[in-house]
């Protein structure tokens, strides 16, 4: 059942108007009467008609009184007792009216929707979470827009979802015709009951937010990190999002706007205030014009960049990027790479065990992707060895299903083998989502997340412990338990697409961080300068090295170069890269770089082709 909630004191001619618009596409509408405590009229209840009107249309539920209403929280907190589960509440307001009703006929499933409002207040249209599945126990406190659930946890803001939630938005349009209907008095007796208000919800003025309208490329979507970034975005905040792929995907994840609509492209690129790249920064300039002053962003995924660190380095701030990176291990090349957790729908995971009855067999999900990287044969031969042992244990392999169906045979497992590398992988975040315990490894990225959290928040595991680990979660259930808590709690307060939208937000608004590593001359003996000034033999005054030229800091420090002025930009040495000038085999005959490939400086040095 779809119900109207609508709050309403002296409102007849805005009700007659705006009432019509969405009446016949709700089930029921619950229409709460009454003013404020410390609003400035003698009665407390309507005396302008608008009681009469509303009991005269039908479906109709009338709460009225005969006092004043404490405050607005508790007013509005009614709508949410005349539901039952199954329900969605819809909030409208005396004076707003709905362009596209027929939207409520065909509403999804989720906890929160957020809907399009036009309004006086801001310069375009602008999102609000108008739309709230039944739970026992909502209400709202601390602000009148501000609702929460009955443990007292925000379910949703006027400016985010909160944690947990099923959020999505919802393309009905709302126009807010501020105070349309009312007399000059009305609106007098709600300016001056603004003060009363802001004064008893004891909080200041929240900043205006304006929307931002945010673009997202992706040549790949990886693991589903962009779709998930998309719909964090769109879903559970007031920002609007609009998303770019390129169609073919091995894994059929979703997208809104295939990459080839170039006229579709440039229109949200016009508007962008925001154009954010997933693994390339070259995309940018190569989608088409952005708007002047528009805020960029760079999304760096992992081999890829790995791959062309120097290049990517160089691109990205040559363009002011703000750099994301999405996995622990990736700062560690450059100092300006920001981690943003990859986002995942915590609830919606979650939801796919529900009722799950254990089987017989232990079994373990792991996704193969990378067998040598990610430890396949190892955590084979421990399934195998277990087995041999006694133990009912299963390696189910995830591989060539697309992410729906790879996601189905993961809510039939018991546990999670992500990889030895990188540690905690989306594979995992899924497993975890789940309530399953998340075996991982990688030594680094372990020592990163302790440095972050105090803590390693997966089941922490190496080739030499990973089949005690195996036996212990089969063994025992405390401890089973445990691993599962531990890692739940961490992706549903990190991962969750409300946490990572938060902090996508705070990255954004604290812009550009340029690489510090460019306005200081760098220590390290294996780094490089490019410097600014051409430098000379002072005995012969032979020129040695020209304008422009990169130089190691070890031959810098040879020549008695001190003065910072004359070094223009420090490159770290994985900032360089070198360009093959003909094949390069490895010690077996294998072919790894081609001619004219470019590698990191690192490699180049590591295979001897560059005398360090």
């Amino acid at each position: 059942m779809l119900i109207a909630c609508l709050n309403f004191f002296n409102d007849v001619s805005a009700l007659k108007q705006s009432v019509p618009t969405y009446y016949d596409y709700v089930d029921k509408i619950v229409a709460i009467d009454g003013a404020y405590d410390g609003f400035p009229v003698d009665k407390p209840y309507s005396t302008d008609g608008s009681i009469q009107y509303l009991e005269s249309l039908g479906k109709v539920k009338l709460i009225t009184t005969e006092t004043f209403w404490e405050d607005q929280c508790i007013k509005r907190s009614e709508y949410f007792k005349h539901g039952k589960q199954g329900d969605i509440f819809f909030i409208v307001d005396a004076d707003e009216y709905v362009e596209n009703p027929e939207v409520l006929k065909s509403l999804g499933s989720f906890d929160v929707g957020w809907v399009a409002i036009k309004s006086p207040l801001y310069k375009g249209i602008y999102k609000e979470p108008r739309l709230f599945a039944y739970d026992k126990g909502l209400h709202y406190a601390g602000r009148h827009h501000w609702i929460y659930d009955s443990k007292g946890d925000l379910v949703a803001s006027h400016q985010e979802t909160g944690i947990g939630q099923i959020s999505v938005s919802v393309p009905l349009m709302l126009d807010h015709r501020r105070n349309d209907g009312r007399t000059d008095e009305r609106m007098k007796q709600k300016q001056q009951y603004g003060v009363v208000q802001n004064n008893k919800e004891g909080i200041k003025r929240l900043k205006k937010v304006q929307p931002k309208k945010i673009v997202f490329l992706a040549g790949r979507d990886l693991a589903c990190v962009a779709w998930n970034l998309h719909q964090a975005i769109d879903g559970y905040t007031l920002h609007e999002s609009a998303y770019f792929r390129n169609k073919n995907t091995e894994f059929d994840y979703p997208y809104q706007y295939p990459m080839r609509d170039k006229s579709m492209l440039r229109k949200h690129l016009r508007d962008a205030d925001v154009v954010h790249a997933h693994l390339r920064a070259q995309v940018i300039p190569q989608a088409g014009v952005v708007k002047r002053g528009a805020t960029k962003v760079v999304h760096h995924h992992g081999s890829l960049f790995r791959k062309l660190i120097g290049r990517h380095n160089i691109d990205d701030n040559a363009q002011s990027c703000i750099r994301l990176v999405s996995n622990l291990e990736l700062t560690r090349y450059s100092n300006n790479l920001q981690f943003l957790p990859n986002p995942v729908p915590f609830k919606k995971y979650s939801l796919m065990t529900k009722g799950r009855v254990a089987g017989k067999k232990f079994r373990i999900a792991h996704s193969p992707t990378n067998r040598a990287f990610k430890g396949t044969e190892l955590f084979l031969t421990a399934v195998s060895n277990l087995k041999r042992k006694g133990y009912s244990v299963e390696a189910v392999l995830i591989e060539r299903k697309t992410h729906v169906e790879a996601m189905q045979i993961k809510a039939t497992c018991d546990a999670v083998f992500d990889s030895f590398w990188l540690g905690l992988q989306v594979s995992g975040l899924e497993g975890a989502c789940m309530g399953l315990p998340v075996l991982a490894g990688d030594e680094y990225v372990a020592k990163q997340y302790l440095e972050w959290l105090g803590q390693i928040p997966y089941t922490y595991v190496n080739a030499v412990t990973l089949e005690n680990t195996i036996k212990q979660l089969i063994d025992d259930p405390v401890y089973y338990k445990d691993e599962a808590t531990r890692v739940k709690n961490y992706v549903l307060k990190y991962h969750d697409l409300s946490s990572v939208a938060k902090k996508y937000l705070e990255i954004i608004d604290a812009g550009y961080v340029p690489n510090v590593a460019s306005k200081v001359v760098c220590k390290e003996d294996n780094d490089f300068v490019k410097l600014k000034e051409k430098v000379v033999d002072p005995s012969t005054g032979r020129l040695l090295y020209g304008r422009g030229a990169v130089v190691s800091v070890q031959d810098l420090a040879k020549l008695g170069v001190k003065d910072k002025k004359q070094v223009e930009q420090v490159f770290p040495q994985d900032d360089l890269w070198y360009v093959t000038r003909k094949r390069v085999v490895g010690p077996d005959g294998r072919l790894l770089y081609g001619r004219n490939r470019r590698m990191p400086m690192t490699e180049a040095i590591r295979l001897g082709l560059v005398k360090k």
